[in-house]
């Protein structure tokens, strides 16, 4: 989870740039080396009742053939914090945490996994630890890759420009796979956490890759494939023994409400469950301010005069644009006035840190273009270091506060107030043919959508289809809530999600077991402040989970 950023099963935009490359994957990944990058003891099991789980049809079935539907949650191992303190990951669980989980009758721990855990000899510690408690408690292990090498959170995706790493993965999972080959509480192998490559196809190829490598040293345990997230869904790979498994956030705006990770600004929390959901903004008009039409021979300043929001606006974003042969321009020190007060724009300069998630843009600002245009964060500047550019010619370019549901940056078009965009504009180069910029506002409106019980349904009926027409059993990964939404939907849409995957007998594993917000999605969180260790459960979602786990399909 991207702490998470799952499958955006309403249609949510990307947030991660991904850059396009050339490489072909079957052109560069070697046969894997399944020699072993270490030399760790092989594992054994010690339990007599826990036996190799396997797919039959659509089931997941024991040494016996008996079904067993995984029902547990994600033990993230705090990885998203093990670049700055790699001692962190062993304050996460103690086998108090999982004699708690058996009792509540989990069955199932997906263990969260850094590609680093290994570099720095550590994984096969933490992994046997984990092996032990849930041994003793009949609870099976899921070993989840939630850190791809070459990155270091989910949806980096440099991963995909990096054919060694790529490699890397492959190896790894054969050495991870050559070691616990004999170890039957571990269910399976979750090779690698929401991967979003530029091109889906790039990986069912690096899976089938991974796969092609565990089989070489490991023709028993269960092989778990998530679907890419850009919502291309799953493909066949050629192996029996798969469990094809994804993630189920819905509705977005709620599950992740009051999440400061999703973007440069937080996800507000104004959609409730059951009810109204925000899933968008939608533009629906413009308001231009000055339009300049030639270089203006070094920096001069821009007032856009009074402005009205557009009808039906329910946000206004803030435009530097350029049409037509407009050449080189540069924009910085925006304001924004609403009745003649001005408007806390953020990173009006374009000075601060880059965009959350890289790229090579500044925060709280996206380029958009159609034609030859390119956007850069210039080293040029009116004042301070940093400025927004647009370049080059074609129908449009501009840059933007807005971003998906991220509201925070916008303006609120409140009818009847006046509004007045200022700021400096350099342009030099303008081309022989007509083009022309300047400072703009664009008009947004929300887009709300109903959500409820069958809402939820839909979106896994068309996971549940293909599976059915395919003959193999699904999983769900990852689903859960934060509880930032208003009216209780937090525990809300977990409550349906659970009732709706047990109705169609799906395992399901929740993210996660511990947090540090009390609103965040963990069973605990904690601890409260630095003078004190301790962690508080919640225990409403402890019953809901309760309940979950006893429910027979």
């Amino acid at each position: 989870m991207r702490r998470n950023l799952s499958i955006l099963s309403i249609g949510l935009i990307a947030i991660v740039l991904l850059a396009s490359c050339d490489f072909i994957m079957a052109t560069t990944i070697a046969a894997p080396d399944v020699t072993p990058m270490a030399a760790p003891v092989e594992a054994t099991s010690t339990v007599s009742d826990i036996s190799f789980l396997r797919v039959q049809g659509q089931q997941i079935v024991d040494g016996d053939g008996n079904p067993v539907i995984l029902r547990g949650v994600n033990m993230d191992t705090f990885y998203y914090l093990y670049r700055w303190d790699p001692d962190v990951i062993q304050d996460y669980g103690t086998k108090d945490d999982i004699k708690l989980l058996a009792e509540m009758g989990a069955n199932v721990i997906r263990l969260g996994l850094h590609w680093r855990y290994f570099e720095d000899g550590i994984g096969y510690e933490l992994i046997d630890r984990y092996l032990e408690w849930c041994r003793a408690n009949d609870i099976y292990v899921v070993l989840d890759m939630h850190i791809v090498p070459g990155d270091d959170d989910v949806l980096d995706g440099f991963i995909w420009d990096d054919p060694a790493a790529q490699q890397h993965l492959v190896e790894l999972w054969a050495e991870i796979a050559r070691h616990y080959h004999n170890e039957p509480i571990i269910a399976g192998y979750d090779i690698y956490n929401e991967p979003e490559p530029d091109d889906p196809a790039r990986w069912w190829e690096l899976a089938q890759h991974t796969v092609d490598a565990i089989r070489a040293v490991d023709s028993r345990h269960i092989i778990f494939i998530e679907d890419a997230l850009s919502g291309s869904g799953f493909e066949l790979l050629e192996e029996s023994n798969l469990v094809y498994s994804f993630h189920d956030y819905s509705p977005f705006s709620v599950t992740h409400a009051g999440a400061d990770w999703i973007g440069d600004t937080s996800m507000p929390a104004v959609s409730s469950y059951p009810g109204l959901v925000l899933e968008d903004i939608e533009w629906i008009a413009n308001v231009e301010g000055a339009i300049l039409e030639d270089d203006t021979n070094g920096w001069i300043y821009f007032d856009s005069g009074p402005l009205a929001a557009p009808a039906n606006a329910d946000w206004l974003a803030v435009g530097p644009f350029a049409w037509g042969d407009a050449g080189r321009v540069w924009f910085d020190d925006i304001e924004v006035l609403v009745d003649g007060e001005q408007w806390p724009l953020l990173n009006p300069g374009a000075e601060e840190e880059g965009w959350m998630h890289g790229g090579g843009y500044p925060a709280n600002w996206n380029f958009e273009s159609e034609g030859d245009y390119s956007g850069s964060w210039s080293t040029k500047a009116h004042t301070g270091s940093r400025s927004l550019t647009i370049e080059g010619r074609g129908d449009y370019a501009i840059w933007l506060q807005s971003d998906w549901v991220l509201t925070k940056p916008l303006i609120p078009a409140d009818a009847g107030k006046e509004f007045r965009i200022r700021g400096w504009v350099c342009g030099e180069n303008h081309g022989p043919e007509w083009g022309a910029y300047g400072l703009a506002l664009h008009g947004y409106r929300n887009i709300w959508a109903e959500y409820d019980r069958s809402s939820l349904e839909a979106v896994m009926k068309s996971f549940l289809e293909w599976a059915k027409s395919n003959n193999v059993p699904l999983w769900v990964g990852e689903f859960g809530s934060m509880r930032h939404a208003p009216d209780d939907s937090g525990y809300r849409v977990i409550e349906d999600q659970i009732a709706i995957m047990n109705q169609y007998g799906l395992g399901w594993a929740l993210w996660s077991y511990r947090d540090s917000d009390p609103q965040a999605f963990g069973l605990f969180h904690g601890p409260d402040d630095e003078t004190t260790a301790e962690s508080k459960i919640d225990q409403r979602l402890v019953e809901i989970l309760r309940e979950g786990f006893s429910d027979k399909p």
